[in-house]
């Protein structure tokens, strides 16, 4: 798999809004966020597909995969334009 560029940081601090050490944050690259607003759908759909079996030990494993694959489509999808 080629690598995926993880974007910008979707909520970055600093100045007034850094911690007490006046440390900056970066937040969270584009791609984590992406990926966890896919996440909800890609339960549901995962869920729905494999007979509600939520208990299933590849459950979590496999949803976070096709969440991220979801993020990085979307990245891809950016490219594009």
């Amino acid at each position: 798999m080629s690598e995926i560029n993880g974007g910008s940081p979707a909520f970055p601090s600093s100045g007034r809004y850094s911690d007490f050490a006046g440390y900056d944050h970066k937040g969270m690259t584009l791609r984590d966020w992406l990926a966890g607003q896919a996440l909800p759908q890609v339960i549901a759909v995962y869920a729905f597909a494999n007979g509600h079996m939520i208990g299933a030990e590849h459950f979590p494993r496999n949803c976070a995969l096709h969440a991220y694959a979801m993020a990085d489509a979307m990245l891809k999808a950016r490219e594009v334009r």
